[in-house]
């Protein structure tokens, strides 16, 4: 039986993974948030694409185009993020092993969480890309509506 100051030393080292898993799974939800947008949006444009014709056909192709990709990097983004959290999680594990039963698993502890820390960057990063693609799309919409306006 564990003696209540190891428990404590315990609880204390679970504290920083824990805020981290919770961190990710507000990251994850703002992920999961977008993915569906991106499946919303192209169900849209692929109706009204099926009424299109000419240029507006052109132009609702790019935009499903952009959001294919978007949506690709959303997914890429959710699955770094929950192997991040996986991650974590046997980090966890590995910790209360090693308090609880004395087995020595610090390099297995430094991998997980290094690895852990490294899905999480490459979460952010394709996060990061797909709001900056978002972006470009917003601003060439917002050209290709001025253009309309001028024009009639």
């Amino acid at each position: 039986m564990m003696n209540p100051d190891k428990l404590m030393q315990v609880l204390q080292v679970y504290v920083t993974p824990v805020v981290l898993i919770s961190g990710l799974g507000l990251l994850l939800l703002s992920m999961t948030n977008r993915l569906g947008r991106a499946t919303d949006k192209t169900c849209a444009l692929a109706e009204e694409r099926a009424a299109a014709i000419g240029q507006d056909r052109d132009r609702l192709d790019a935009q499903l185009r952009i959001i294919h990709t978007r949506a690709g990097m959303i997914q890429r983004a959710i699955i770094g993020a929950t192997v991040s959290i996986l991650l974590v999680g046997l980090t966890v594990l590995s910790l209360f092993a090693k308090f609880a039963f004395g087995i020595q698993l610090s390099e297995l502890v430094y991998a997980l969480f290094g690895a852990a820390m490294f899905a999480h960057v490459f979460a952010l990063i394709m996060f990061l890309q797909e709001g900056s693609l978002s972006i470009r799309a917003l601003h060439l919409e917002v050209q290709e509506a001025l253009q309309g306006q001028t024009e009639t």
